[in-house]
């Protein structure tokens, strides 16, 4: 089977592999619908024959190379170094506070309930190891 015949067979003039590869699917998918216990004798053979060939064309397309993906950004352009923004020293307990409730992807609250939780339970150890 040539690569034309293949490409008739999923029903397409022509088309990427992505697409040949959703039109297979579907077209599998009907025909193992009509090969159900239930059906038709003739029916089921008919469409055990065509999912042979459509088995067959899939072959001969997924064969082929598939085209490569264009890049966004070309090699040989040098990128731009990222931008660093410095961090001042926090001078009150408010700014560092402010920088940790920054930091942390949580709302204040759930911090806030955290660190009480660690401070009490540092001191539960120290008390009861002392």
């Amino acid at each position: 089977m040539t690569l034309s015949e293949a490409v008739q067979v999923l029903g397409a003039d022509s088309m990427s592999h992505a697409k040949a590869g959703l039109l297979y699917r579907e077209k599998r998918e009907k025909l193992r619908l009509q090969m159900v216990p239930g059906m038709p004798v003739g029916m089921r053979q008919d469409a055990q024959a065509e999912l042979a060939q459509l088995e067959a064309a899939w072959q001969v397309i997924n064969a082929q190379p598939a085209t490569p993906k264009k890049r966004r950004t070309p090699r040989n352009v040098p990128r731009r170094p990222a931008k660093v923004v410095p961090r001042s020293k926090p001078q009150t307990l408010g700014e560092a506070w402010g920088q940790v409730g920054s930091a942390v992807p949580f709302p204040e609250p759930v911090v806030v309930v955290v660190v009480i939780l660690v401070a009490l339970l540092i001191l539960v150890a120290l008390v009861t190891y002392l």
